[in-house]
């Protein structure tokens, strides 16, 4: 259940916003724990979503023991979450959410658990949505134990729950060598790296995001060409 610090929600033109400019806040340093920077332009009721990527330290990240806060304030345990199950240097991620209670720039700091050597969040604030219930389905599949040139992110098949919703993805992959780095299936996506292109010390990403005016099945997918492990995450709100 999410975490509500306001009851007040903007009303924008009946239909979800926000979806479509995600903010990225990343660090190529081996730490544990990271400041990240600000999230700007918070305002208060948005609904506020990361996906929080990390390459972990020759161990095995568990992601359900991430934390994160916002501006001081916990946003709680991860909705949903994924990893790399071999001990090495591989990526994991866990997704938060929550409705801000309080407006500006707001500082993000998350913590690991276990030294990474490099994090990446993907931060999404939307405005419009069901305050009643404003979560749909959430996702977060893994390439497990192989290194794969792709990976889609919700199951085959994956149909939104109701005309106007909206869909945000991500996909981390272990290093930040690999090329030609993209993101099918949505209406815009973005890609970048921890830092750096290092093969063990980097990792890279590739995010994207989706609205359907009418509710209809929808395939994610990213993709890229240098064999690696990968994990994603997958998050519906709902109009």
């Amino acid at each position: 259940m999410l975490p509500f610090f306001a009851q007040k929600l903007l009303a924008v033109g009946g239909a979800i916003t926000g979806h479509d400019a995600p903010q990225i806040l990343k660090s190529t340093a081996t730490a544990t724990g990271y400041s990240l920077g600000n999230v700007t332009g918070v305002q208060v009721g948005d609904l506020v979503t990361v996906h929080l990527h990390g390459q972990g330290d020759s161990n095995v990240l568990n992601p359900t023991n991430f934390t994160a806060t916002l501006g001081g304030v916990s946003m709680g345990a991860p909705i949903n979450q994924t990893a790399s199950t071999s001990s090495g240097v591989f990526v994991a991620g866990a997704a938060f959410q929550f409705v801000a209670g309080a407006a500006g720039n707001l500082a993000l700091d998350v913590n690991m658990a276990l030294a990474c050597r490099g994090v990446i969040a993907v931060v999404w604030l939307e405005r419009g949505y069901d305050a009643g219930t404003p979560r749909g389905l959430i996702h977060a599949p893994g390439s497990g134990t192989s290194s794969v040139t792709t990976q889609a992110v919700p199951p085959s098949g994956f149909t939104t729950g109701r005309n106007g919703n909206t869909y945000k993805v991500s996909v981390s992959i272990k290093g930040g060598d690999v090329t030609s780095v993209a993101m099918s299936g949505v209406d815009g996506s973005g890609t970048t790296t921890s830092g750096g292109t290092n093969a063990t010390s980097d990792l890279s990403i590739a995010y994207g995001w989706k609205m359907t005016p009418t509710f209809t099945a929808i395939a994610p997918s990213a993709s890229w060409t240098t064999s690696a492990r990968a994990v994603g995450l997958g998050t519906e709100t709902n109009l």
